[in-house]
C-alpha cells in the first residue's frame, strides 16, 4: 500500500502545488522512506507481539499514536529547520552592494523559496520609482507605470525605511490561484523581506555614495561653465602619458589658447553674454579637435588642447592650425555676430630640439657668461636626460613651453607660434641650473662682490653693499639675474642666506682690520623675513665676526604686500631690536610705499636706479628728444628730491643707487642726496680688491672712491652719518 500511496498521491501533491512529478518525488524522500521504513517494523513487531501476548492488542493502538504524534513532531522540526536554511541561503546574496544584484536575487530565490508563480519588489527611492518582476528569470525591470498588469492573487509585505521612517518599496508573492499563507510562511516572508529592505537601503547608500563621489570627481576634472575637462585633468592625463613610453612613442604636444576681444565682449555685453561665448568656443575647439584629443580650459579666456598621436612637428602643426581654424567664424550670441580669436602656443612633448647633436647648439642663445669655460660647458646644457627622467618636471616645462609660444604669437599677433628653443635661451640655462644650486650651495660656489657707498659731497667710501656671483665650474662666473629668483623658489633659501651674511661680515673684519671701519650692507630676501629662525641666524652671525649690529644693514625689497603679515611683523621688530640697520630697496617704485614706512622701521632709503638713470644732460646732438629727456628729468628731480625731504622729516640716510656720471653725482648732490653708489665710483668686485682700492684712495687719501665736490649745493646738504642713518629708534 505505501508504494501504491507513493504513485497515487504524489501527482497529486504535485500538481496541486505546481511542482513537476519528478522533483515532488524527490521532495523529503528520505522522510518518506524512513516513514516506509518504520510502518513496516511497526506492523511486523505488532504481530509478533500478539502472537506472543495477545492482550498486548489492547495497548497497541496507543503504542501507534504515540509513534505518529512523535513522527509527525520531526518531519515538522525537520521541515521547519529546513525552511529556515533555505531562507537564509536565499538571502546570503543580499550582503552585496550593487542594487540590481540585490533586486534580481531577491525576485528568482523569493519564487523559488515561496513556490510562487511570479516575485516582484517595487522599491521608492527618492524621486525613482523602479519595479522588477519575474521567476526563474526577469519579466520586467523599469517603472511601475509601464509594468503589464497582472490579475494573479498577490501576498504583499512593505518594505520599512530605516529607523521606522517611511516605507521604500514593497515584496508581493504572486500566485494563480488563492492560496493561504501559513503562520510559519509570513513570519518567513516577513523574515525575508526585513532582509531585503536592509540590503535594498544599503545598496542604495552605496549607489548614492559612488554617484556622490563620482560627481566629486567630476567636477574636480571639469570646469563647471563648459563641461571641458580643466588644468588639473591635463595636467594628470598628461603626466601618465609622460610616464608611459608607448604613449610617448606616437608623441603628444600641448597647445595654449588666449581668446582676443574677448574683455570687449564682457564690457560690452555683459557676463552672461560673455558666458555664452565661453560655451560656444568650448563646443567649437571640441568639434575641431580630434577624437582622442582633450579639450580643456583654464579658466577666463584661456583654453588648452592635449594633442595626441602627433608623429611629426608639421603634422600637429596643421592639427593645431584646424582647431583655431573653427574660431574664425563669428559667434552669434542675443542675435549679435561676435568675432573672438585666439592666439596659440605650440610645444611638442619630444622635441627634435631636445635631441643631442646639432639641432642642440643651434638657434641664437645667448651664453651666459662670455668666459671660455662657459662656453666649453655650453655643450652640456640639454634638458633632455634632466627633465624627462622626472614626468612631474618634464609636465611643468612643456607647460613652460608652451606659454612662452603663447605669449610670442600674442606680442606678435600671429594665430599660431610653435616653440623653439632660439626663441628661448635663458629658460632652457636656468632650468638647468636650479638643477645645480643645491651643490653650488653646498660647495660654497657663491662668491661676494662689493660695491662702495660713497659720500657725494667727499668721496668718502662709507659702506660697501654685498653682491652675490656664481662661479660656476663649467660656465664661468654667473651674475644674480641668473640665479637669484631661483634660489628664491628654491629650499636652499635659508642656507645661501646664512653664507652670504658670514662671508660679508668676515669682509668687513678683514677691512677693519686694516684701519677701514665700513659699514656692510646685505639684500634680503622677502621670502626670508617669513623666516622665523632670520634674527638668531644675524645675530649668531655678528657673533661670530665680532662685529658691532649697527655695521651691518639689511637692504629689504618688496616688502608693501609682506609687511601686512605678523609674522614678518615680528621678524622685523626682532631684527631692529638686535640693532641691525634696515634699508628700503627700490624706493620710488611699485614695491615700496609710504604705507611701509609707517609699519617697517628702516634707517635708510635707496632710491631706485631707474630715477637716477633719468637724470642725465640734455644731448640733442646724440639725438635724443629734448622734450621728453626734460619732462623725464623733471619727474625724475620730482622723486628724489620728495624722497630726499622724507628722509630729512624721518631722519633716514637717502642713497641713489647707479650713478654712472658725474653730471649725475652733483645733481643728486644740489638735489641734497647724501649718498650714493654706482660705476662712476667702482664696480663691484672681490672684497681684496676694494680693499687695495681703499688703501690707495683717491687724489692720496686713502679710504675714498671720487674727488671732494666743488662749489656749493643748491640745497642745504645734510653729511650721512657713518652708520648709514640714525632712523627711528620704535616703530
Amino acid at each position: 500500500m505505501t508504494m501504491v500511496d507513493e504513485l497515487l498521491i504524489t501527482p497529486v501533491i504535485a500538481w496541486a502545488s505546481r511542482t513537476g512529478v519528478v522533483e515532488r518525488f524527490r521532495t523529503n524522500w528520505d522522510i518518506r522512506l524512513v516513514t516506509a521504513v518504520g510502518r513496516f517494523v511497526v506492523a511486523v513487531l505488532a504481530i509478533l507481539a500478539l502472537q506472543a501476548v495477545q492482550t498486548l492488542i489492547y495497548a497497541l493502538p496507543l503504542f501507534v499514536l504515540l509513534g505518529h504524534l512523535w513522527h509527525e513532531r520531526w518531519v515538522r522540526t525537520r521541515e521547519e529547520r529546513e525552511a529556515w536554511q533555505n531562507l537564509a541561503a536565499a538571502t546570503e546574496k543580499f550582503t552585496g552592494v550593487d542594487l540590481d544584484v540585490v533586486l534580481r536575487e531577491a525576485v528568482i530565490r523569493g519564487t523559488k523559496l515561496f513556490s510562487a508563480d511570479l516575485l516582484e519588489v517595487e522599491v521608492w527611492l527618492g524621486m525613482s520609482q523602479r519595479l522588477v518582476r519575474g521567476a526563474e528569470t526577469i519579466t520586467y525591470d523599469g517603472d511601475p507605470v509601464n509594468a503589464p498588469p497582472d490579475s494573479s492573487g498577490v501576498y504583499a509585505v512593505a518594505l520599512h525605511g530605516y529607523q521606522g521612517r517611511r516605507d521604500i518599496g514593497a515584496l508581493r508573492l504572486r500566485f494563480r490561484n488563492q492560496v493561504k499563507v501559513s503562520d510559519r510562511e509570513q513570519a518567513m516572508v516577513a523574515s525575508y523581506a526585513a532582509a531585503l529592505d536592509t540590503a535594498v537601503r544599503n545598496a542604495a547608500a552605496y549607489r548614492q555614495l559612488g554617484e556622490a563621489t563620482a560627481a566629486h570627481a567630476h567636477a574636480a576634472a571639469h570646469d563647471a561653465l563648459t563641461g571641458l575637462a580643466n588644468r588639473r585633468e591635463l595636467e594628470r592625463e598628461l603626466t601618465a602619458a609622460l610616464a608611459n613610453p608607448a604613449s610617448l612613442d606616437s608623441r603628444i604636444a600641448v597647445m595654449l589658447l588666449d581668446l582676443r576681444h574677448f574683455k570687449e565682449v564682457n564690457d560690452a555685453l555683459g557676463h552672461l553674454a560673455g558666458d555664452r561665448v565661453l560655451v560656444q568656443v568650448a563646443e567649437r575647439l571640441s568639434g575641431a579637435a580630434g577624437p582622442n584629443d582633450l579639450v580643456t580650459r583654464f579658466g577666463g579666456d584661456e583654453f588648452a588642447v592635449l594633442l595626441r598621436s602627433a608623429f611629426r612637428p608639421a603634422r600637429v602643426e596643421a592639427r593645431a592650425r584646424r582647431v583655431l581654424k573653427s574660431l574664425a567664424e563669428p559667434l552669434e550670441v542675443d542675435g549679435l555676430p561676435i568675432l573672438v580669436e585666439a592666439n596659440g602656443g605650440l610645444a611638442l612633448a619630444l622635441d627634435p630640439q631636445d635631441e643631442p647633436g646639432p639641432a642642440a647648439g643651434t638657434g641664437e642663445a645667448t651664453p651666459v657668461s662670455s668666459t671660455p669655460a662657459a662656453h666649453e660647458g655650453a655643450a652640456d646644457t640639454t634638458p633632455g636626460p634632466a627633465f624627462r627622467s622626472d614626468p612631474q618636471a618634464w609636465l611643468t616645462e612643456l607647460m613652460r613651453r608652451a606659454d612662452v609660444a603663447m605669449y610670442q604669437a600674442k606680442r606678435t599677433s600671429q594665430p599660431l607660434v610653435c616653440y623653439t628653443m632660439a626663441r628661448d635661451p635663458a629658460d632652457r640655462e636656468r632650468l638647468t641650473l636650479a638643477g645645480q644650486l643645491p651643490r653650488a650651495v653646498s660647495e660654497r660656489e657663491f662668491i661676494l662682490h662689493f660695491q662702495p657707498i660713497v659720500d657725494l659731497a667727499s668721496g668718502e667710501v662709507l659702506g660697501a653693499e654685498a653682491l652675490a656671483r656664481w662661479r660656476h665650474p663649467t660656465r664661468g662666473q654667473l651674475e644674480p639675474r641668473w640665479f637669484l629668483d631661483l634660489l628664491e623658489r628654491s629650499a636652499q633659501l635659508p642656507a645661501f642666506t646664512a653664507a652670504v651674511l658670514d662671508d660679508a661680515l668676515s669682509a668687513a673684519t678683514m677691512w677693519r682690520a686694516a684701519g677701514h671701519d665700513l659699514s656692510v650692507s646685505v639684500n634680503i630676501s622677502a621670502r626670508s623675513l617669513l623666516d622665523t629662525n632670520l634674527p638668531r641666524q644675524v645675530l649668531e652671525a655678528l657673533d661670530r665676526h665680532g662685529t658691532e649690529p649697527e655695521r651691518l644693514c639689511l637692504e629689504l625689497t618688496e616688502t608693501l604686500a609682506l609687511s601686512q603679515l605678523e609674522t614678518v611683523d615680528q621678524v622685523l621688530t626682532r631684527l631692529h631690536d638686535i640693532g641691525v640697520r634696515l634699508a628700503l630697496d627700490d624706493f620710488g617704485t611699485g614695491f615700496s610705499s609710504l604705507a611701509v614706512l609707517s609699519r617697517i622701521p628702516v634707517h635708510q632709503l635707496k632710491i631706485d636706479r631707474s630715477f637716477v638713470l633719468a637724470l642725465r644732460d640734455l644731448d640733442i646732438s646724440a639725438g635724443t628728444d629734448p622734450v621728453a629727456d626734460a619732462d623725464t628729468i623733471s619727474q625724475a628731480k620730482a622723486v628724489v628730491r620728495s624722497t630726499v625731504q622724507l628722509g630729512r622729516t624721518l631722519d633716514l640716510t637717502v642713497v641713489a643707487e647707479g650713478i654712472e656720471a658725474e653730471s649725475q653725482r652733483r645733481l643728486l648732490w644740489e638735489l641734497g642726496c647724501a649718498a650714493g653708489q654706482g660705476h662712476l665710483f667702482a664696480r663691484a668686485e672681490p672684497p681684496e680688491r676694494l680693499l687695495a682700492a681703499l688703501t690707495t684712495g683717491v687724489g692720496g687719501r686713502p679710504g675714498t672712491a671720487a674727488d671732494p665736490m666743488t662749489g656749493d649745493p643748491t640745497v642745504v646738504q645734510l653729511r650721512p652719518p657713518r652708520a648709514s642713518g640714525r632712523g627711528r629708534s620704535g616703530r
